[in-house]
């Protein structure tokens, strides 16, 4: 039954095939970054591409005959970017990022044996339905009362434009699939936090680093707040609720892996010393200056644990214990004392300085006009895929530009992101 899917999937597929903005940058990205780097193929996924190839070939939905279409089309989606044979599983194991979790910006390495080396590195970039509020609200985990109360997206003083979001957002993918030093052992290791840090530090250090290469050389500074800001407010949270982390062991480390201030503050400071040298550097180059970056300033295991533990238990009992064991165990803890009171204040200050609680939330009055669902089947029907996505491409730009109450922007977000399937239903 399967074997009648490839043909179809193949011919969907076209050199002429018609991109969105999005899917132009992933293909930038792709040869900028991505490609000849690694032993193994690096493939940066075109969500667009993938919901058009689902909606056509009716390969939304739960059951078994969609689950199975939906496979083929990743595994031959693979095969003719990368000519990487993919097995069943692992398609299943790409499969959610394209669909339930497309929300989620994300790298996975797939290997033929738990031991062997990646036989190829998938990075899927966040949603593009998005704009510079509903980003930095999903960067941030904003609207979770518990970790933030009222803080909301007003009273978060450092902004970063939507468009580098996103390309800070994807670089980052790309920089895990680049490792070669930290997410592999993280792969060995799930249950190391600490490396999981140390991962997180690299990938956010080289994302910075090639933007800097690309001129953009001011984000460091902005970036490392709002990293801060989440790795304390969210950060907290996590900490204190590990039921939610149904057994998950880095699940209550959530914030302090994140806690990338760090790296990226030494990563800036490099940049404005000698950005004309990280403009000449080859990726090979930035992804060893990444690697030097963390070495010398990610976060010591003990350091680690210790800021843990002032989200977990509170800060007074966790540095009482920190200065007793640097008095009984100088060797371990006489230089992770003094820089753990370092790192507790300079956050403090950050987070005093970062929000600004006398911000009013004030929501806009725009309109959004209103999809129009017959013309993208008239598109589809047609396999007018130029006409399709440039009438996508309009809706990301308004939802980019609007000033619509931030409920209806929420609103047309989600409405854009399950539109292929809505479509699939609707039009076919």
């Amino acid at each position: 039954m399967l074997k009648g899917l490839i043909p179809l999937i193949l011919l969907i597929s076209s050199p002429l095939f018609a991109k969105t903005q999005m899917a132009q940058l992933v293909e930038q990205t792709q040869v900028k970054l991505a490609e000849g780097q690694t032993s193994y193929p690096i493939l940066i996924f075109e969500k667009d591409e993938l919901d058009w190839r689902f909606m056509k070939n009716q390969a939304f939905g739960k059951d078994k005959i969609q689950e199975a279409k939906r496979s083929e089309i990743i595994k031959a989606y693979v095969f003719e970017k990368t000519k990487v044979v993919l097995t069943d599983n692992d398609a299943t194991n790409f499969e959610p990022y394209l669909t339930i979790m497309k929300d989620s910006a994300v790298a996975l390495p797939l290997h033929d044996s738990y031991s062997g080396p990646a036989k190829i590195c998938g990075v899927f970039p966040a949603d593009p339905n998005s704009n510079q509020r509903l980003e930095m609200e999903r960067i941030l985990g904003l609207g979770l009362e518990e970790a933030y109360g009222q803080i909301g997206y007003a009273q978060i003083k450092p902004k970063i434009s939507y468009e580098d979001l996103a390309l800070f957002s994807l670089y980052h993918e790309v920089g895990h699939c680049l490792d070669q030093e930290f997410m592999p052992k993280t792969f060995a290791n799930y249950d190391d936090s600490h490396g999981i840090h140390q991962s997180e530090s690299f990938a956010e250090t080289f994302a910075l680093l090639a933007l800097a290469r690309e001129g953009k050389a001011d984000l460091g500074t902005r970036r490392a707040a709002i990293r801060t800001i989440y790795s304390q407010k969210l950060g907290k949270f996590l900490a204190t609720h590990p039921q939610n982390g149904f057994g998950n062991p880095n699940y209550v480390y959530g914030g302090i892996i994140y806690y990338l201030s760090p790296v990226l503050t030494k990563g800036q400071e490099l940049i404005e010393q000698d950005l004309e040298s990280i403009k000449a550097m080859s990726t090979q180059e930035l992804l060893q200056l990444a690697k030097n970056i963390v070495d010398e300033n990610s976060l010591h295991s003990r350091v680690f644990q210790g800021l843990y533990s002032v989200l977990a238990e509170g800060e007074e009992s966790t540095m009482e214990r920190y200065r007793r064991f640097s008095e009984e165990m100088p060797d371990l803890f006489g230089v992770a004392y003094p820089k753990l009171k370092y790192y507790v204040e300079k956050i403090k200050f950050e987070l005093e300085t970062e929000i600004d609680l006398s911000a009013e939330n004030v929501d806009g009055n725009g309109e959004l006009a209103p999809i129009d669902q017959d013309q993208f089947c008239y598109a589809a029907l047609d396999s007018n895929s130029d006409l399709f996505f440039s009438k996508i491409d309009e809706l990301r730009l308004e939802l980019r530009s609007t000033d619509a109450p931030v409920v209806l922007q929420r609103e047309r977000q989600a409405n854009l992101k399950s539109l292929a399937e809505v479509l699939s239903n609707k039009c076919f």
